[in-house]
């Protein structure tokens, strides 16, 4: 991302484990999703989406620059 603009904090870089950590855990969650929704199951994808939610945050509250 050298030379383009990013509202990346530099917390991602330093505190690497954590960020992989969330990062693996969003792909999951992610997946949980796509599962619920194939299988058109509402209240799934509701829950699931509510995680997937969650974990952005968790990200974006970490990670990223306001």
């Amino acid at each position: 991302t050298k030379g383009e603009k990013s509202r990346t904090l530099p917390e991602a870089y330093s505190q690497k484990a954590k960020f992989d950590e969330i990062a693996e855990r969003m792909q999951t969650e992610i997946a949980r999703l796509g599962q619920a929704a194939r299988a058109r199951d509402e209240a799934g994808v509701k829950q699931a989406f509510g995680a997937v939610g969650k974990t952005c945050g968790a990200c974006h509250d970490g990670f990223r620059a306001k």
